[in-house]
């Protein structure tokens, strides 16, 4: 968790990695959103269930990547109104100013949890899973993601069915971006995916998020 300076109270934002555990770039994010006044708080929906804990050997890894459901992001979703409940409780925080941040499979749980009254105030899912036959979100809600991302026809379907719903969501589908187009390096995951740092489309969505949740969670009561 990381905290602004001073005493609040503050909103907060809740963040779930994706299937390869807590990354780098995420805690990076995390330090920015701070910067901007935002209490964070990473949850780690592997090392208390025995899987992988940080510093282990990220073969440990392997199981769950190829295997999603071992931790599937409903768990997710769990954990996430868990962190939820734990901010609420804290003096530093306004509870009713949180918000959710997450990435792949962390970012579908964003989603799941997106839909359900009295919780989160704002929503943000990178390259999550998504369905047109989905409920749609109740809170405010930011996806991203590329259009050389395998799920890609599932956004613009699913962007489709938001605006004739009016749901409050907005998609971003960034030209040429791979999945992870967030974080710096490029490779091809376990499961034969390709990933690939696109720098225009992460200082754009850095851009989007810090805004997005500026603009829904820092409003004055």
């Amino acid at each position: 968790m990381y905290k602004p300076q001073g005493q609040g109270p503050f909103p907060a934002i809740v963040a779930l990695h994706g299937f390869g555990g807590i990354l780098d770039y995420q805690n990076d994010w995390l330090k920015k959103l701070t910067d901007d006044g935002f209490v964070t708080l990473m949850v780690d929906s592997y090392c208390a269930r025995g899987y992988y804990c940080q510093g282990q050997s990220r073969s440990r890894l392997i199981p769950l990547m190829l295997d999603p459901m071992m931790v599937s992001p409903a768990t997710r979703a769990t954990d996430a109104l868990g962190a939820l409940r734990y901010l609420q409780s804290q003096p530093f925080v306004d509870p009713e100013r949180i918000g959710v941040l997450g990435w792949s499979g962390g970012g579908t749980a964003a989603l799941m949890v997106s839909s359900r009254t009295g919780g989160f105030k704002a929503a943000v899912g990178f390259y999550p899973s998504v369905s047109e036959r989905q409920h749609g979100p109740i809170t405010p809600t930011l996806i991203l993601a590329g259009d050389l991302d395998p799920n890609a026809a599932q956004y613009k379907s699913y962007a489709d069915a938001a605006r004739k719903k009016n749901l409050p969501v907005e998609v971003v589908v960034y030209p040429g971006a791979y999945r992870k187009f967030d974080e710096p390096g490029g490779m091809i995951n376990i499961s034969g995916t390709k990933q690939e740092y696109n720098e225009a489309a992460a200082l754009d969505a850095e851009k989007r998020v810090r805004s997005f949740f500026s603009k829904h969670l820092k409003l004055p009561r």
